[in-house]
């Protein structure tokens, strides 16, 4: 859409596909969407009910839930909705999501479609959402013959069929309901499976739509997804072609007989509408059994709440009470080997004990050697002041004797210069003795010139030594 259009989206088409759970609303939204209804990117995924998908979007679903809660309802509740909820403030929560939601998701598209089965109830709501955003709003309403959808709910749920008769008959009359005024549209499960291109054919025209996507290849996919094998839970039920004979039916057989002549164009929609007035004159009758049984279901529900958190509560008491078993086990095992340790400590206190005993003895022993000793020391400290006194005196004598051989080495040195001047003189006269000795030596003898050279020179060393 362009930008002028925002706040509206006045060309586009919106197809509202109501009907009860496992009624064929799945298959329904798939061609649809093959046809060219956009259902947004958020879907939610298939699961082994429903392998093929459900094609319903996640955060419809959300927004459908979280109301459904605010009233204190579920998606099973049979319960009419309270009176005044469309002016309550989770309806007007509720709205403002959906606006934000289809502004998000379908902006670009002049055809989409929404599929919940919760919707059935909550009709109004889509109308107030898509009134404020200048939408064309249609209604595609589905419906499959009551027995089957029981024995699937059975299969898939462990209803009763009293259950989901009451269930169905009330979607379908609340989608019935809810969608008078707009262009609408009803279609059989079974028609859709035995003759889809025909049932398509109607529903456009009766919802004023031309489908995008006419191609045989997209004719060759819808046959491809609609797999006869998928139609579960057959019903030999008569309402199957009894257009004539709804009188004999039950309420929900009847309704379904009525919606099989709407389609077929055998009847109108002011039959259903009259069937529709029945039904809440009846439902005024066991509404106030019904909330009673809700109340009850509510009070069941509080004391099985109320026993699981006791379980739990006792369950944790337990997990708690082996804890301390565990506890009590270890430290059991601790006080084995606290005692363990202990008698490890006595053992040792005797052996300490019986050390110091022995160190006693030896104490005694040793304090004798001690006395003995303290004898023997005093006599060596009086034989050591006789060793000091004489020790002083040996200082003394040694001091003395120093002081000699200071005097004697001065001494020494002395006559060791005297004996030096000696040498000298005497090398000086053995030299003049040479001398002489080549000067008599025509004159004397030789042997007489060394005795009386030997008799000079002894007797003059002798008369210069003074230690002499």
């Amino acid at each position: 859409m362009s930008s002028s259009n925002a706040a509206l989206m006045t060309g586009s088409t919106a197809i509202l596909v109501l009907g009860m759970h496992r009624s064929g609303t799945s298959a329904t939204t798939r061609v649809l969407n093959l046809l060219g209804a956009e259902l947004g990117a958020n879907l939610l995924e298939a699961q082994a009910d429903n392998a093929k998908g459900f094609w319903e979007h996640v955060e419809a679903v959300e927004i459908h839930d979280e109301l459904l809660a605010a009233f204190g309802r579920t998606w099973h509740d049979v319960r009419e909705m309270p009176e005044d909820w469309l002016e309550q403030p989770a309806s007007y929560a509720a709205i403002d999501k959906i606006v934000r939601l289809i502004r998000r998701d379908f902006a670009d598209n002049g055809l989409w479609a929404v599929k919940d089965p919760r919707m059935c109830r909550l009709v109004p709501l889509w109308q107030r959402a898509l009134e404020r955003l200048g939408i064309r709003t249609t209604a595609l309403i589905v419906v499959r013959e009551p027995g089957e959808v029981a024995g699937s709910l059975h299969a898939r749920e462990g209803w009763s069929a009293a259950h989901s008769d009451l269930m169905w008959t009330q979607h379908s009359l609340d989608a019935i309901r809810y969608t008078h005024g707009m262009p609408r549209s009803i279609l059989s499960y079974g028609d859709l499976m035995t003759d889809w291109r025909g049932s398509i054919r109607r529903i456009g025209e009766q919802l004023g739509i031309e489908w995008p996507n006419q191609a045989e290849e997209t004719f060759r996919n819808i046959d491809a997804f609609l797999c006869p094998e998928d139609q579960h839970h057959r019903s030999g039920n008569p309402t199957e072609g009894a257009a004539d004979a709804v009188s004999t039916f039950t309420v929900p057989q009847q309704l379904y007989a009525m919606s099989l002549n709407v389609a077929a164009g055998r009847a109108d929609w002011s039959q259903v509408s009259q069937l529709d007035v029945r039904y809440l004159e009846m439902a005024s009758l066991f509404r106030e059994v019904t909330q009673q049984k809700y109340d009850l279901d509510d009070l069941a529900l509080e004391r099985i709440n109320h026993i699981h958190l006791i379980e739990r509560e006792f369950e944790s008491a337990g997990g708690e009470l082996n804890h301390f078993r565990g506890l009590a086990a270890e430290r059991a095992s601790h006080i084995e080997l606290l005692a363990a340790r202990h008698q490890g400590l006595v053992d040792a206190l005797a052996q300490r004990q019986e050390h110091i005993d022995n160190l006693e003895r030896h104490g005694v022993e040793r304090e004798l050697a001690l006395q003995s000793l303290g004898g023997e020391l005093q006599a060596t400290k009086a034989t050591l002041v006789d060793l000091s006194t004489k020790q002083g005196q040996l200082i003394q004598t040694n001091e003395a004797l120093s002081r000699r051989c200071l005097e004697l080495d001065e001494a020494l040195r002395q006559g060791q210069e005297q004996e030096s001047t000696a040498f000298a003189e005497i090398s000086k006269l053995r030299e003049r003795c040479e001398n002489l000795s080549q000067a008599f030596e025509l004159t004397f003898s030789r042997k007489w010139l060394m005795r009386r050279l030997w008799d000079v020179t002894v007797k003059g060393f002798a008369a210069k030594d003074p230690g002499a």
